[in-house]
Order: C-alpha cells, then sequence, then structure tokens
C-alpha cells in the first residue's frame, strides 16, 4: 500500500495580517512573533523527518522556511504554483479601502463566482487549477514518501477544499492560522485529512489572524 504525506504550513505572521491588508503575490516580512512561529514548527519538524521541503517562492513563506531548513538540513525548494492568489488591483489594500475605492469590483469579488477575476488579478478557480495541479503532481513524484509544502492560506484553502471535496467557492469549515501543522495522506487513490489546525506547538504565543 502506498501512503503519501503531505504536511501544509501556513507562513507565519507578517505585518500585513497585522494590518489586514490583502498581500496577494506581493510580499510583508513576517513580525517578530511571526519569526517566533517559524522557528516554533522548525521544532516540530525536527522531529518528524521528511523526504522534501517546498515553498511558494514569495518572501513570507522563504522567511518561514528558513528555521525548518536550518533545523533539519533540508534545503527549500522554490514552487511558484504554491504563491498566494494573485489579487491584482486589490494588492495592498485593507477591505474598507476596497469597498470605497473599488466598489463594483469588490461586490463582484465577495459574490462567490469562482470564475470572477479582480482586475489584473486571478479567479478561484485559476487558482485551485494551479495549486491542485501542483498538490497531484508532487504527490505522483514523491509517491511514498512525506513532503512539506509551506505555502499561503487562500492558496492552502484550495488544496484542503480539493481534498474535502467541498466546491471551490463553498464557504470554509476551519481556519487556517499562522505556522498551523495540518497533514494529509495520500493513500488508496485519495485524499484524506488527518491533521488540520493543529496550533499546540503555538501555545505559547499569542494569534488569531486567518486572513490572507
Amino acid at each position: 500500500m502506498t501512503r503519501t504525506e503531505v504536511i501544509l504550513i501556513r507562513h507565519g505572521e507578517t505585518v500585513w495580517n497585522l494590518e489586514r491588508r490583502y498581500q496577494g503575490q506581493l510580499d510583508s516580512p513576517l513580525t517578530e512573533r511571526g519569526v517566533q512561529q517559524a522557528e516554533a514548527i522548525a521544532d516540530r519538524l525536527r522531529d518528524r523527518p521528511f523526504d522534501h521541503l517546498y515553498a511558494s517562492d514569495l518572501g513570507r513563506t522563504w522567511q518561514t522556511a528558513a528555521p525548518t531548513t536550518a533545523a533539519t538540513g533540508r534545503a527549500a525548494i522554490p514552487e511558484p504554483r504554491l504563491r498566494e492568489r494573485h489579487f491584482g488591483i486589490f494588492h495592498g489594500l485593507d477591505r474598507t479601502t476596497i469597498r470605497q475605492r473599488y466598489p463594483e469590483a469588490h461586490r463582484k469579488y465577495t459574490s462567490d463566482d469562482p470564475d470572477y477575476a479582480v482586475p489584473e488579478g486571478e479567479s478561484l478557480r485559476q487558482l485551485h487549477q494551479r495549486t491542485v495541479s501542483c498538490l497531484e503532481e508532487l504527490a505522483e513524484r514523491h509517491a511514498s514518501q512525506r513532503l512539506v509544502l509551506i505555502s499561503h492560506g487562500g492558496a492552502l484553502a484550495a488544496l484542503l477544499r480539493h481534498v474535502i471535496g467541498i466546491p471551490i467557492a463553498a464557504p470554509r469549515p476551519f481556519k487556517l492560522f499562522n505556522a498551523a501543522f495540518n497533514l494529509i495522506v495520500y493513500e488508496e487513490g485519495s485524499w484524506q485529512i488527518e491533521t488540520l489546525g493543529d496550533i499546540c506547538h503555538l501555545r505559547h504565543l499569542e494569534s488569531d489572524d486567518d486572513i490572507y
């Protein structure tokens, strides 16, 4: 029986997380707490051997991956398909500013249309297609191994919707906290979730962020 494990990690808390700004494919550095979260997940992964470490090629995921590389000796492999959704004209703005500056685009964005793309950005379906194709390809390439993927809230939500089998634009029945531990498994031709949103390694840090 082939069992392939994929550990999914969201990047640590960033400055723009605290400011409630849409980061998308722009970047913001980790906060001091975000660095501590990255170190905490590295400590957890130190005692759970894995074969390969993949990370989105954006700065906040690489900053999150660095302590794990130092702790385990596994160099991060850049994977652009694990990037966050491209938010186009929403990049760098908070929700209030978006509603005021782009009311029609905001209305369409919040309509749950999976094919609506923010101007200069991408749709939920496009995000879903690129992240899921990445997951499936990596699982096939590394069958029977254990992988770590460090990515973003929206990208990981797309992957977990795929694993659970819920519609692309359906409300999320789960949270994706910064640096939480999530484990999905591919076995007997299907995906299953074994661990979702485990933050026991973050108990000493206070954080309730759950936005992109």
